[in-house]
């Protein structure tokens, strides 16, 4: 579990996929405290190899994890702004396509992009976004700023330059969501909050009520019902209206 990677090597058949598989759950078993299924996302050749392994996990007492093919995780992940070349037709192409200058061209684009000089362009434009060049947009809540783009981009590039991209990004993340939970502190004592409590559904309320009956238990606290019952009400209102709309494009 300490170890950034694990590499199992082997001839085809010789039991790759489940020694992987063995191993995802031991590590479940072992740290399930801190490790969940939904935190593993398998990325596999095709979907029909999804189907074949899909029972491994189960019948080794484990929740089964997400599984997709890099091709359809990327398609996630770009939206609907790119379209992403099935692989498939992508080889049929490179191998039968009669040699018409529209094809040569798409051909030599196909065998740079396979090459190690692509690889080493890629590896020098990461390396360069990682001194300048990242674009942070504004999160707002409400038309109203909790955080500046410029602040964040000027927060990611005071960190050490000797963490990669990904660790800084991490520490943003964290940084993040500790001005968001100061911001829905502050903003949730305003009147408009408590307005849209009073709108929520039975099952909410019916949900307080049990936490509140369940503290009774436990505490000694003279707080009033009333009050509390008012905090959690804005506590589920500004909560679900910060992801809402900092989760919307």
């Amino acid at each position: 579990m300490r170890d950034r990677y694990l590499i199992v090597q082997g001839a085809a058949g010789s039991g790759k996929t489940s020694a992987a598989l063995q191993r995802v759950a031991f590590l479940l078993y072992h740290y399930r405290k801190t490790l969940r299924s939904d935190n593993i996302l398998l990325f596999s050749p095709n979907p029909l190899f999804n189907s074949f392994i899909s029972t491994v996990l189960p019948e080794l007492g484990e929740e089964n994890m997400a599984q997709t093919t890099f091709k359809d995780y990327i398609e996630t992940k770009i939206g609907k702004d790119l379209k992403l070349e099935n692989p498939f037709e992508q080889t049929e192409a490179y191998l039968t396509s009669p040699e018409s200058d529209e094809n040569l061209v798409r051909l030599a684009g196909i065998r740079f992009k396979a090459s190690l000089e692509y690889k080493h362009l890629l590896d020098a434009y990461a390396e360069r976004l990682g001194r300048s060049g990242l674009v942070f947009k504004d999160i707002l809540f409400r038309d109203q700023p909790i955080v500046r783009g410029r602040e964040i981009g000027k927060y990611f590039y005071g960190l050490p330059a000797s963490l990669s991209v990904a660790d800084r990004m991490e520490q943003v993340r964290d940084w993040l969501l500790r001005k968001t939970a100061r911001f829905a502190k502050t903003e949730r004592e305003k009147d408009w909050v408590l307005e849209e409590g009073e709108l929520l559904d039975k099952e909410d309320y019916a949900n307080i009520y049990e936490k509140l009956q369940e503290k009774k238990k436990f505490t000694d606290e003279t707080f009033d019902d009333y009050d509390r019952e008012e905090l959690m009400l804005r506590k589920i209102v500004i909560n679900r209206r910060i992801v809402d709309q900092t989760d919307s494009p």
